[in-house]
């Protein structure tokens, strides 16, 4: 029996399908189904993780002391020696690290809250404190790229600030070469600034997600070959219709029935544009991690 098929038979006796062993190995079913085939055979690295998750020893993995956990060879200790027990004892649970940054931020929020509440008077400081809240709570309720979500609800809010209460845009960036000193250069510098931060927030989002097995690389592919067309098509659609005075005209009344209104829809409209690229991005870059894996 050679390791392919002590991998299957290993898994099936443990009741897991080719995607639950995957999933555990962060690898793609294809490669499991390779090993299992014998067309392939696994790295050291993943020998050691199927050794823990079949409760065996590599010895046992690799050379197959009659294939299975239970079948071990025996050793006899000579009667002259004595027998020495060994206890375990469990090294106490420590807590997790996302838990104690969410305790953190929870408390950061609780001392915006009350201290302007008594320097003020006012209940103002909770405005301060939602994105402690929500990324103390992200830091308790999500177990996997925690950092990335609390990122990104960092980033929306700030967004919506530097957007709604400052009037800086990051479109400032394509008038970088007809900015005028009456103009204010801080705001140019702070658009910039602010792109480069989103680009390397999608860039970090996308290398930290590549590495997620898919299960179905076709599917994958089918659907990034729509979502990218359909984003194409509405994006190529806007700036055309961008061009035509019926559009220019319509915002115009709708800025001037509601300009506040008009301007946080807008926002939002682009926030949403933001995260439709940024998830299309991260997929692709899991299509091409995963497709050069199998």
């Amino acid at each position: 029996m050679n390791i392919g098929e002590r991998i299957y038979s290993l898994r099936t006796e443990k009741g897991m399908s080719q995607g639950d062993l995957a999933e555990l190995l962060e690898v793609s079913r294809q490669s499991i189904s390779k090993w299992e085939n014998s067309s392939a055979v696994p790295d050291l690295d993943k020998i050691v993780k199927l050794s823990e998750i079949f409760d065996i020893t590599i010895d046992e993995l690799v050379k197959g002391n009659a294939g299975t956990k239970t079948e071990k060879t025996a050793y006899t200790v000579p009667d002259a020696e004595p027998k020495v027990e060994y206890i375990y004892v469990q090294p106490p649970k420590t807590m997790e690290g996302r838990k104690i940054a969410g305790i953190v931020l929870l408390c950061m929020a609780a001392l915006f809250t009350f201290g302007i509440l008594f320097a003020t008077g006012s209940l103002g400081g909770i405005f301060y404190a939602i994105p402690f809240i929500i990324c103390g709570i992200i830091c308790f309720a999500v177990k996997k790229n925690t950092g990335i979500w609390c990122g990104w609800v960092v980033y929306t809010m700030a967004d919506l600030f530097m957007r709604w209460g400052t009037s800086i845009n990051p479109n400032l960036i394509f008038m970088t070469f007809q900015f005028t000193p009456q103009m204010n250069y801080t705001r140019l510098v702070a658009a910039w600034v602010w792109v480069i931060l989103l680009i390397l927030l999608i860039s970090f989002t996308a290398v930290r997600l590549r590495t997620e097995p898919v299960k179905d690389i076709r599917k994958l592919k089918t659907g990034l070959i729509a979502g990218w067309s359909v984003y194409i098509a509405l994006y190529t659609g806007r700036m055309l219709l961008a061009r035509t005075e019926m559009y220019r005209n319509m915002i115009f009344k709708m800025i001037e029935s509601g300009a506040a209104t008009f301007s946080l829809l807008s926002h939002i409209v682009n926030l949403i544009c933001i995260f439709i690229i940024t998830v299309l991005i991260a997929y692709t870059a899991r299509y091409l991690y995963n497709r050069n894996r199998i």
